[in-house]
């Protein structure tokens, strides 16, 4: 495929994908912040789970066409590194972090136990 058929694909395709994948990326937050603000279910949160895979896929199939289709592969790239982020790195969730300090304020997440204190029954040897 030529440069200028490349280029004109990139342009159609990002006029088809600007919304929608915006408001998939409103989704994907919703789905990240939902387990923090309400008691979910473990299946629940597996589904939600499943969902953000399903969320990200979308993200990084739309990300490889773009490159691709780029009439500067390298440039595009560097110009849309939260994209590259979001697709290459889809563990790092800083949203997560909340967890630590959601529960009971001691940065603890409810039901974790904390480590035996120093002086302990735990650390006394006979």
């Amino acid at each position: 495929m030529d440069r200028n058929r490349r280029a004109a694909l990139f342009v159609k395709v990002e006029r088809f994908t600007e919304a929608p994948l915006l408001l998939l990326a409103f989704v994907f937050l919703i789905i990240v912040l939902l387990p923090e603000v309400i008691d979910l279910s473990e299946r629940f949160q597996r589904s939600l789970e499943g969902f953000l895979w399903l969320i990200w896929s979308i993200f990084a199939v739309e990300l490889l066409i773009k490159t691709y289709l780029s009439p500067n592969r390298q440039r595009y790239l560097i110009t849309h590194w939260p994209d590259v982020l979001t697709v290459a790195f889809p563990f790092l969730r800083p949203l997560r972090l909340l967890r630590l300090f959601v529960a009971d304020g001691t940065g603890l997440e409810a039901g974790a136990s904390r480590p035996p204190a120093a002086d302990s029954e735990f650390y006394r040897v006979n």
